[in-house]
């Protein structure tokens, strides 16, 4: 399956995303947003073949180990998770709540995995060869611990971002068309890492059906909370320049008769 116009998909949408956003640098409760409309189609470009045919034979040319940029997008993607959660968090309680939740659900979390994590990837690089999808490796031991930790954490971080979704769209009945693109967003997302669950550790080839719904996953992380600041920032009530004019004269009108008219009964 060409995966040419999929990235292209994605790179549109993510620039549009983007440029929509753009107005909301420097608010304190966007970075969050912001941040995972960038790292999800980084996610989807450094563990693309794209990227091991660039990065990741720079990246073995100066450390000596492939798929380098795989490991990096596999970060991204947890970034991805984490700034999720954190982004939905934001929208309940104040700053303590919200850091005393972020630090059980995500904090504590990743400071256990992402050291195994590594250390599983390095531990089986001895044999590893260069292949243009990381996920279609031979696995050995290591490798399947790796893919292992990688999906039940990346599962963990989904089921996390959906109950903190579902409780907000149970409160804030306002925003739930865009909570329900969220839903869908994290959906695609479960899918994709349930697909390459079992695309590594069956003898399944489902490297196609995994992208589709990889790129559908990128895509929709950058779209839904583009969506979601237009909707934020668009005026309350649109009105004609003229007709505001009109509005103000007739205001200033009535006052200046209701002024007559007090002075008059004075």
């Amino acid at each position: 399956m060409p995966l040419g116009p999929l990235f292209i998909a994605v790179l549109a949408v993510a620039i549009w995303a983007l440029w929509q956003r753009r107005t909301s640098i420097g608010c304190r409760w966007e970075g969050s947003a912001t941040l995972v409309t960038i790292s999800a189609p980084a996610t989807a470009f450094l563990i693309s073949p794209y990227s091991s045919g660039t990065l990741g034979v720079w990246f073995h040319h100066v450390f000596g180990i492939w798929h380098l940029d795989d490991l990096l997008g596999h970060g991204c993607g947890l970034l991805t998770g984490s700034a999720a959660v954190y982004m939905f968090l934001s929208r309940f309680g104040d700053d303590h709540t919200l850091q005393h939740y972020y630090t059980l659900w995500v904090t504590r979390p990743m400071t256990v995995m992402v050291p195994l994590l590594i250390a599983a990837f390095l531990l089986s690089t001895r044999d590893r060869t260069y292949t243009t999808n990381f996920e279609d490796v031979e696995p050995d031991f290591w490798l399947s611990v790796y893919w292992l930790l990688l999906c039940s954490v990346m599962t963990y971080l989904l089921a996390v971002t959906a109950r903190v979704v579902l409780m907000l769209r149970h409160c804030d009945g306002e925003n739930r068309p865009v909570l329900n693109l969220y839903l869908i967003t994290i959906a695609t997302t479960a899918m994709a890492v349930e697909i390459l669950a079992i695309h590594t550790a069956t003898p399944f080839f489902l490297h196609d059906l995994f992208w589709v719904f990889a790129c559908s996953a990128a895509a929709g992380w950058a779209l839904t909370p583009a969506i979601s600041w237009m909707g934020k920032s668009r005026p309350l009530v649109i009105v004609h320049p003229s007709e505001l004019s009109a509005r103000r004269m007739s205001n200033g009108d009535a006052e200046n008769g209701d002024a007559e008219n007090g002075l008059t009964a004075a």
